[in-house]
């Protein structure tokens, strides 16, 4: 049986859609009263329920019997106001503790979605043997997060994978990350304001993202942490005459629109070696192909 946290959101449902073909029950939460993106069949029960909710936990805990745990559910700040921050590591650092308690009780495995943000300054392409050095609260929140899974993990000896994702992307995105917000704007024919684009970014296609999740999921043992990108950043400028291409607009990113930051971020990418080494894992998913799909699927949603 495979418990799924944050099932509602972009990578949760993601996953979702994808380990319904697998023949284990599905357990999913999330907050809504009901799943929003995917129509699960009868082999998914869906509760609705907080992870800082500790008789909501007790309930997951007694109920049922996990043998994998797929924690999804997070917040990412909006800004770094006292009480964002609070609520961020209320939810990303306490519910993961709690989390820990349900694998710590069934011997389930936890397969976590972190984020390659935890090098912070680290030079690129991030490898797993760095120090973590995360420079903001989101950051700091999933790095506390993946402590306390290893620090559980030898004290209870459940099976873990980290998954330090790059820059994350797919059809059914929202939001006002890079592409959904360059792809909503061209689509729809208004022009994009952005800075002159050099920043390099590894964006991992989440359709790659699901086939490591997997592997997570069917090998026999795994504990560890393992980055999750191509290695082959692009730069934003690029990626946004893609996006155009793409929507066949004759609307424009408009660069230098919007100054860099003080502190701006120019290089960001991973190093995939360790997943491909242990597991054969490697994206598939050519950018530009992904970049079409994911204009697809919004011209679809606009249709209909």
């Amino acid at each position: 049986m495979i418990l799924l946290t944050g099932a509602n959101g972009f990578l949760g449902s993601s996953i979702l859609g994808r380990i319904l073909k697998r023949p284990e029950q599905i357990v999913a939460v999330d907050l809504q009263e009901e799943i929003i993106r995917v129509n699960a069949p009868d082999g998914c029960l869906y509760l609705n329920g907080s992870i800082n909710d500790l008789e909501f936990i007790s309930r997951l805990k007694n109920e049922f019997h996990f043998t994998s745990v797929i924690h999804c559910a997070a917040l990412i700040a909006k800004n770094e106001g006292k009480e964002d921050v609070q609520r961020l590591m209320a939810v990303n650092v306490d519910g993961t503790a709690n989390i820990t308690e349900i694998a710590a009780a069934h011997g389930a495995r936890i397969i976590f979605p972190s984020t390659a943000m935890v090098y912070g300054d680290n030079g690129t392409p991030f490898a797993e043997t760095m120090q973590k050095n995360p420079s903001n609260s989101y950051a700091v929140s999933k790095h506390l997060a993946e402590e306390i899974i290893m620090e559980s993990s030898k004290i209870y000896g459940f099976d873990y994978a980290i998954a330090r994702i790059a820059v994350l992307y797919g059809p059914g995105q929202g939001g006002d990350m890079f592409i959904p917000a360059a792809v909503k704007s061209l689509a729809d024919g208004k022009s994009f304001p952005m800075t002159s684009g050099e920043q390099e970014r590894d964006f991992i296609h989440v359709e790659d993202l699901l086939d490591l999740f997997e592997i997570f999921l069917s090998c026999a043992e795994v504990r560890g942490v393992f980055n999750a990108g191509t290695g082959n950043p692009e730069t934003l400028a690029k990626a946004a005459l893609l996006i155009r291409e793409a929507c066949g607009t004759e609307a424009m990113p408009v660069f230098g629109a919007i100054p860099y930051r003080p502190n701006e971020l120019w290089k960001y990418s991973v190093d995939p070696f360790l997943a491909k080494a242990r597991f054969g894992w490697f994206p598939s998913v050519k950018f530009s192909d992904g970049i079409k799909g994911v204009v697809e699927h919004y011209k679809k949603g606009i249709e209909q």
